[in-house]
């Protein structure tokens, strides 16, 4: 049944070690998280993407990788989405109407629009 959803939480930014490229770090990532072994870089995006435990948002143009830390959801109404540049990455806030869109889709949209400023 759809409702209402209020998020927030903390979008640290994930940073390849040294020596690895961006694209080794999502197939670590991916092989983390997702305990598969993934190639493809649009793979790896969708299957992070539509993970439920909602741990991490890829941005492959803009070659960004985020993990969600002190993630709290509970129930409200009204939408709205605030996300604020922090240190380590970004602190967000949001709440929408979950028949309509996700929590991932959410904070991509407002991140690429972050990172192209």
């Amino acid at each position: 049944m759809s409702d209402y959803e209020r998020h927030s939480g903390k979008l640290v930014r994930v940073l390849p070690g040294e020596g690895e490229s961006f694209e080794d770090l999502l197939k670590r990532t991916a092989k983390e998280v997702l305990k598969v072994e993934l190639e493809d870089l649009d793979e790896i995006e969708e299957e992070l993407y539509c993970n439920k435990k909602d741990t991490h948002i890829v941005l492959l143009e803009e070659k960004a990788l985020f993990k969600m830390v002190n993630h709290m959801k509970s129930n409200s109404v009204d939408d709205y989405m605030s996300i604020t540049p922090i240190e380590e990455g970004f602190s967000f806030d949001t709440q929408f109407y979950n028949g309509g869109t996700c929590l991932k889709e959410m904070l991509n949209d407002k991140l690429q629009k972050q990172l192209k400023q």
